[in-house]
């Protein structure tokens, strides 16, 4: 009974702890076209000049973007961000200037829908240059010239913050993508009800082997 009792109590703070976890609310990443954790890349855009790279996928809803300048220790510029996708503007956004260097979060208006192969333009508007963080490795060639084949990362935000309750059915519509055409979204439902059966079998297994061994 005491062993069927801890099993029990292990399960109801595991529950418990599952459901904060999921309860909690903050700032949501909707995308990003990181391929690296950090990056040793200074990509440069002067003033009055922009640099353009295509993002693979940038999600509808999408309503801010984050990235990592650097001012050399003065104040930043103003910027500009644009959002093209084929030959329409679908979103953009712009920050004044004045910041320092590190993460800079630039609201945007929201994606109406996916936007995929999209590019990203980041416009200088001031005076002064600025530089980006990349997504170039510090094993990279293009690493110490800060030139090259690197691009500025952009990690986009949903609107938030958000539990992750409400993020559910955009992670279950993701889930289903670049798989077989039988595979939906309620394929990451399924999965969750057969992993949680799984491991509510094997409770009910143990506790036999329990009342057995006593």
């Amino acid at each position: 009974m005491r062993q069927a009792a801890a099993i029990a109590a292990a399960l109801a703070l595991l529950a418990g702890a599952l459901a904060a976890v999921l309860s909690a609310r903050d700032p949501r990443l909707a995308a990003t076209n990181s391929r690296v954790v950090f990056s040793a890349v200074a990509l440069r855009v002067k003033p009055g000049t922009q640099r353009c790279s295509v993002s693979s996928y940038i999600p509808k809803g999408a309503s801010s973007v984050v990235v990592f300048a650097g001012t050399d220790g003065r104040p930043g510029p103003p910027l500009r961000v644009e959002v093209f996708w084929g030959r329409a503007r679908v979103s953009s956004g712009a920050v004044r200037g004045g910041y320092r260097s590190g993460p800079l979060r630039i609201a945007l208006r929201p994606l109406r829908r996916d936007a995929f192969a999209a590019w990203v333009c980041m416009r200088n508007l001031g005076g002064s240059r600025v530089r980006f963080a990349g997504n170039a490795t510090p094993q990279s060639p293009y690493a110490s010239q800060g030139t090259g084949g690197d691009v500025i990362r952009y990690d986009f935000y949903r609107s938030g913050p958000e539990t992750w309750w409400a993020v559910a059915p955009a992670v279950a519509e993701r889930f289903a993508r670049v798989k077989p055409s039988w595979v939906g979204e309620w394929t990451l439902w399924v999965v969750l009800g057969a992993a949680l059966l799984v491991g509510a079998g094997a409770s009910v297994l143990v506790r036999r082997e329990t009342r057995c061994g006593v």
